[in-house]
């Protein structure tokens, strides 16, 4: 089911000239949100699983960036451990109503926890979730977990605040395999 899974995100992948969240110009994008809304998230929440035993990483929760994380955290966690028994996404901009929050979900102060999103290209929304988090609930973090790294620099800048990105699939495995015809810049 892995290669499968791998042709089915290279095929995510589109060529053209797009700009990305980071403000990015990039000659391909992976769009990786109809995968995350079939049945090959099952796939993607066990492999993420998988990155969680082999790296030893133990979590209290799993979560990340709205919209996309919310979908790999509620698979994790239907998974079950090794993924935390809880899950939390983070608000693009603080709720303005009720509790006025930037999280949703059920963290709990001092909690360890890993970050999930599907494509990682600066690492600038992973650090955030990462870093609202910790700000919020005084949470470690130290992990982050993405389904595609575009290989641009998001693992190094991780790397500077502590975190280690384990991707499932670099922009390279899926060209060099699949043909997915795309490279990193």
């Amino acid at each position: 089911m892995g290669d499968e899974l791998a042709k089915q995100v290279a095929g995510c992948m589109q060529v053209g000239d797009f700009t990305l969240s980071s403000g990015r110009k990039a000659r391909y994008y992976a769009d990786l949100r109809p995968l995350l809304f079939s049945p090959m998230i099952r796939e993607i929440a066990a492999r993420v699983c998988e990155k969680l035993l082999v790296h030893k990483h133990v979590v209290d929760a799993v979560g990340g960036p709205e919209l996309t994380s919310a979908l790999i955290t509620a698979a994790v966690l239907a998974q079950g451990r090794p993924g935390g028994s809880r899950g939390f996404v983070v608000r693009k901009e603080r709720k303005e109503h009720a509790k006025m929050t930037l999280i949703d979900g059920s963290l709990r102060r001092g909690d360890r926890i890993a970050v999930v999103d599907d494509v990682a290209t600066s690492g600038a929304s992973l650090l955030r979730a990462a870093r609202v988090a910790e700000r919020e609930y005084e949470t470690t973090c130290d992990l982050a977990i993405c389904v595609l790294d575009r290989m641009e620099g998001a693992a190094e800048h991780l790397k500077l605040f502590g975190i280690e990105l384990v991707p499932l699939f670099t922009v390279y495995d899926l060209a060099d395999k699949y043909g997915a015809g795309v490279r990193a810049e």
